[in-house]
């Protein structure tokens, strides 16, 4: 099986909610920014691809995003917690959004541990916060692939063998891929 981080990501790319390919220095100067090491396992999803629309989501939850590192929209680093905290009875010191609209987001939550972050959603609006893991890698434990009500297959390494054993268990013939090529085109 694959890891997360190969399949977590939607495909086709939104390419705008992709950022530049990471390097170490957007990374330090991330950390720097937030005031936070980041976690080894999302650092891993961004190498992957740098943010952007994931194909896995939280049960019963809006999320379907996360962000990366760098100038474009959205970021990591480009949240302001000024305007919201008077909306909200607790601390938002600490807590790192990588997912949410303005009205909920889903954190790193640095408060209590500031070296391991827990995963936090708040609503702003309903001024509620809830606990959603204790760890980045939990929280990827609990991804789960969104697909509505499509069969998908998360990985396949031998199309011809699944092919074989679809057929075999179905009682289905599979017709022959088509071998359609473009015409070469004139100079």
């Amino acid at each position: 099986m694959k890891s997360v981080a190969d399949t977590i990501w939607r495909v086709p790319t939104y390419f705008p909610y992709l950022q530049p390919p990471l390097t170490d220095e957007a990374i330090a100067s991330a950390e720097k920014e937030i005031g936070y090491t980041l976690p080894t396992e999302f650092l891993e999803l961004l190498r992957k691809q740098n943010g952007g629309y994931i194909r896995m989501s939280l049960p019963d939850m809006v999320h379907d995003n996360i962000a990366g590192i760098g100038p474009n929209f959205p970021s990591l680093t480009n949240f302001d917690w000024e305007e919201c905290q008077e909306y909200v009875s607790y601390p938002l010191n600490g807590l790192v959004p990588f997912d949410g609209d303005g009205h909920w987001h889903l954190c790193l939550d640095y408060r209590k541990n500031p070296t391991n972050p827990s995963i936090t959603y708040i609503d702003v609006e309903c001024d509620q916060l809830t606990d959603i893991a204790s760890s980045f890698s939990e929280y990827l434990a609990l991804l789960r692939l969104d697909v509505g009500d499509a069969y998908v297959l998360e990985f396949v390494s031998d199309i011809e063998s699944l092919k074989s054993q679809l057929s075999s268990q179905l009682g289905v013939k599979f017709d022959p891929a088509d071998s359609w090529v473009l015409p070469p085109t004139e100079n």
